[in-house]
């Protein structure tokens, strides 16, 4: 067989004759360090009951092929697979159109991940994808290589702060203006030298909140009813939900002195940037 245009890795687990996956999105074109045109996508695949993501590595003469074929299943042949899930094909591969079994439950949860806070995505394993709302608070410039381009935004939220790596054609999503809200989807999550951050996939999508005010002051008063969880600042009421008053009070137990910053969408807090524990009991 071909080499395979993926990088070689620890251990190869499987020299596959056939197996069926889904193309659930673009395909992301990239050039080696030898100049070589190859691609790169995520796939569903059988073998795995559509459960993960498969990263994939096709090489250039199938790109159209793949392009022409998302939100549809296929056939490979001639395939390697690592231990860590990632396929690839060499040009000797195998292409076959065939039928769908897969649910659109089971693709929405990769192209249209739960929204999670900062601290709960840096509990996630590396490639699991997810999406997040935002402050950001610095932004790099483009930064291009012979191989790749990409840009960093770095934001935060009440529960930390984390950096996302936006490459390709993704560093144009938005201009990632210091200060401005975003709501990022269809990251995942990577690791390096033991720090999380974030990379952009081609399902990536990026909303800019617009319609939205800035909060900041001392809380007087919280209720804690679950019908209706609420909180004062500056004589006016809020309503908050439960997970973002657990962020406030863990307890559920109101503790004078408490400030924050927090995003707010008519009487609703939407999101929390900071808030100061220095008071609790």
């Amino acid at each position: 067989m071909a080499e395979p245009v993926t990088k070689k890795s620890r251990t190869m687990s499987v020299n596959g004759a056939m197996q069926k996956i889904y193309l659930m999105e673009n395909t992301d074109i990239r050039t080696n360090a030898s100049g070589k045109t190859y691609g790169v996508t995520g796939v569903l695949a059988k073998s795995t009951n559509y459960s993960q993501i498969h990263e994939l590595f096709l090489p250039e003469k199938f790109i159209h092929k793949f392009q022409s074929s998302i939100k549809k299943s296929v056939l490979i042949r001639k395939f390697s697979q690592k231990e860590d899930g990632l396929i690839s094909l060499s040009d000797s591969s195998t292409i076959m159109d065939t039928t769908d079994d897969v649910s659109q439950e089971e693709i929405d949860k990769f192209v249209n991940p739960d929204i999670l806070d900062i601290a709960t995505i840096k509990t996630k394993k590396r490639n699991e994808r997810v999406s997040l709302q935002g402050i950001v608070q610095k932004s790099t410039r483009l930064i291009e290589t012979t191989q790749s381009c990409r840009k960093i935004v770095t934001l935060n939220d009440a529960s930390g702060e984390i950096e996302v790596k936006f490459w390709g054609n993704k560093t144009s999503l938005s201009p990632f203006e210091e200060g401005t809200h975003l709501t990022v989807t269809a990251v995942k999550v990577d690791y390096y030298a033991g720090r999380c951050s974030l990379n952009s996939t081609p399902s990536t999508a990026v909303q800019l909140k617009e319609d939205f005010d800035s909060l900041q002051g001392e809380i007087e008063a919280a209720c804690f009813d679950d019908d209706n969880m609420s909180i004062m600042v500056g004589n006016n009421i809020f309503n908050i939900s439960d997970t973002l008053m657990r962020r406030i009070f863990p307890n559920l137990k109101f503790c004078p002195g408490k400030t924050l910053m927090a995003i707010t969408s008519s009487n609703q807090i939407t999101d929390l940037v900071e808030v100061n524990n220095d008071h609790e009991d």
